[in-house]
């Protein structure tokens, strides 16, 4: 099943269970009342530099680091629409992964914004890329600990998976 897939199949299951869907009825519901969490709790890996996607404390910055469950490596994945767009939502900061005006990827407050909307695309293996629906550019791994806006490309700088607290994949 694919990454996407999966995601949005637990999205489902989240919908139905709390009864903001019903069975049937997938095709003629609109979106839900506000983002809903699909997985909560988890790092986001980038397979080239096997560093994980962190948030800088008191700054607007995301950057890659050293992969430790701590807070600022920790993040929920939220269904924003139905046609399975996500919010990235950090676990520390409560701040969301945001495509800024220029090359730089940010986190900024959970809104509506399109700005902080990702759609998730299949890579190699078990892997994702995560697609800004503004700028089209992937969440990318640069030089130095940046992380970056770059083209979609099934390269393992713009690859990534999750990882559950404690090692296993959401």
């Amino acid at each position: 099943m694919s990454v996407r897939r999966r995601f949005l199949s637990t999205a489902v299951t989240v919908l139905l269970a709390a009864g903001l869907l019903t069975p049937g009825a997938a095709a003629e519901a609109g979106p839900p009342p506000g983002p809903t969490d699909v997985v909560k709790g988890f790092l986001l890996v980038n397979i080239g530099s096997r560093n994980c996607l962190r948030v800088v404390a008191g700054t607007g910055r995301a950057v890659q680091g050293p992969c430790r469950p701590d807070a600022s490596a920790l993040w929920r994945m939220r269904l924003a629409t139905m046609d399975g767009l996500f919010q990235i939502q950090n676990l520390r900061s409560g701040g969301c992964l945001t495509a800024s005006r220029g090359p730089a990827i940010v986190q900024f407050r959970c809104d509506d914004a399109p700005t902080r909307r990702w759609r998730l695309l299949d890579g190699a293996g078990d892997t994702f890329l995560m697609r800004s629906v503004v700028s089209g550019r992937c969440v990318t791994a640069a030089g130095a600990g940046a992380v970056v806006q770059g083209t979609c490309a099934d390269v393992p700088s713009r690859r990534w998976h999750g990882q559950a607290e404690g090692g296993n994949r959401p």
